[in-house]
């Protein structure tokens, strides 16, 4: 949306309205609000996202749902000391102010947009990240392979959110050795193949992956280095420990994982 289109009056009015209703503390003059809307015009639109960008995500019940239509950042901070979660979907179209989307960057919080129709949630709003990142136009295969040397039972994070988003298939190694030569066996038949391999060893198991022919195997560590990761070698593999990384880190790498279009 251009600077010029914006009712300033009406977005004030819903700012007050939501900080009030939040029992915010703040300046609450038309000036002061009008000053936090206005902040850096240049990088502000309307929808955080394009509708033609925007890719179909499944969540799980862990998000915090933000009533607010506008977000300034005294809305942001009320908000964070509600909740404890870092995942917020928010109404369709929300205005969000540069110094908010600071805030919100600060908190480690990640934003959704509720679709009109109440059909689920759509687009990563705080994205920029790929454009490669989009809605599949039908369910990846993915192997998620377990590599348990003393009996480990797989991860439930990993296969509760693969059985709900993939056409899974899942194995059970007690030899990293084998596991990455069965790995490079199947991308070498299925070249649409995606590979999750959970295990506590994610060094040694990066190492005998990517030594075999056309694995490209990246380790992962947290949502925005896997992200990085997978972008630059369009990986196939990915490594995850899950011992270390909780399950909501653990669903952002393997939701942006499934859903990555491969080169």
């Amino acid at each position: 949306m251009n600077v010029s289109n914006w009712n300033v009056d009406e977005l004030v009015a819903n700012v007050m309205s939501d900080l009030r209703a939040a029992k915010v503390a703040v300046d609450g003059s038309a000036s002061a609000v009008s000053r936090a809307l206005t902040h850096d015009f240049s990088v502000v639109h309307s929808s955080p996202v394009s509708r033609d960008e925007a890719a179909a995500v499944e969540r799980d019940s862990d998000q915090y749902k933000v009533e607010e239509r506008t977000l300034v950042v005294e809305t942001v901070r009320a908000i964070a000391a509600r909740t404890t979660c870092k995942l917020w979907s928010v109404p369709t179209k929300a205005l969000i102010t540069p110094a908010a989307r600071d805030e919100l960057k600060k908190l480690g919080v990640e934003l959704v947009e509720r679709a009109q129709n109440g059909a689920g949630e759509k687009a990563i709003l705080e994205r920029g990240r790929s454009a490669r990142y989009s809605a599949p136009s039908s369910r990846a295969r993915v192997l998620a392979i377990t590599h348990a040397p003393h009996g480990e039972s797989p991860s439930r994070a990993i296969s509760d959110y693969l059985a709900r988003n993939a056409e899974l298939d899942e194995r059970i190694f007690d030899c990293l050795k084998e596991t990455t030569r069965v790995v490079s066996e199947q991308l070498a038949t299925a070249r649409d193949l995606k590979v999750v391999i959970a295990t506590s060893d994610t060094a040694i198991a990066l190492i005998w992956a990517n030594r075999y022919r056309g694995v490209r195997a990246v380790a992962a560590f947290n949502a925005d280095q896997a992200r990085a990761d997978i972008d630059a070698t369009n990986a196939n593999v990915v490594i995850v420990n899950p011992r270390t990384l909780g399950s909501y880190q653990l669903r952002r790498i393997l939701d942006y994982f499934v859903r990555a279009e491969q080169k």
